[in-house]
Order: C-alpha cells, then structure tokens, then sequence
C-alpha cells in the first residue's frame, strides 16, 4: 500500500449569482481534486449515468 497524505475535505457553498459555479468547475477539472456529482440529483432514475460520467473522467 502507499502511503498517501490525506488532506482534510472542503466543500464550496455559496447562494445564487456567488460565483461558486464556476468556481466547481473550474476546481472539477483538476486531476488532484475529485467533486460529488450532480447527475444523480438531476437524475435519480439513471444510477448508471454517475458511474459512466466517472469513468469518462469527465467533471
């Protein structure tokens, strides 16, 4: 196993017209960062569609 430093989480909140939008996407795409998906909220009928987005790597 390696030993891996894990680094205390953070999440991004902000109310409408913030800026914090943009800021998750801009954050989504880094390759060190990882971010909860909102597809499963907008589609809570397709479980799959979560799984295939990460596996894409998409943000």
């Amino acid at each position: 196993m390696h030993n891996l430093a894990i680094e205390p989480p953070f999440f991004i909140v902000g109310s409408g017209r913030s800026g914090s939008s943009i800021l998750y996407q801009l954050l989504a795409v880094h390759p060190q960062l990882c971010w909860v998906s909102r597809l499963t909220d907008r589609f809570p009928w397709a479980p799959w569609l979560s799984r295939a987005h990460r596996l894409l790597d998409l943000p």
